[in-house]
């Protein structure tokens, strides 16, 4: 379905509009997971390793749970678009917080 959907148009469909969401989200969480293994292979210490993947995790459950948050009460394609546009917003945060991690190494 997402090859028929043109996400530069200016108006559509709340359908579409889902479908663009969704594939801005797979994008950026795409870029931020790649982010996060480059991070966490450059990290020496096995300790600082485990911190990191449970802090990613836990940001992860955040995330959902912030989305859920904010989405609750919406219904339909709403429900799915304001889900889907919390769930970008914090991860391009997350991502660039990964970039400045990555800088300082």
């Amino acid at each position: 379905m997402a090859e028929g959907v043109n996400c530069d148009l200016e108006e559509l469909s709340f359908f579409a509009q889902r479908i663009c969401s969704n594939l801005e989200f797979q994008k950026v969480d795409s870029i931020m997971n790649e982010m996060y293994s480059i991070l966490l292979n450059r990290t020496d210490s096995d300790d600082k390793k485990i911190e990191l993947e449970n802090r990613q995790s836990n940001w992860v459950e955040k995330r959902r749970f912030k989305s859920s948050q904010i989405s609750d009460g919406y219904r339909g394609h709403h429900l799915g678009i304001i889900y889907l546009q919390k769930m970008v917003e914090m991860t391009v945060t997350r991502k660039e917080e990964l970039e400045k991690l990555l800088q300082k190494m």
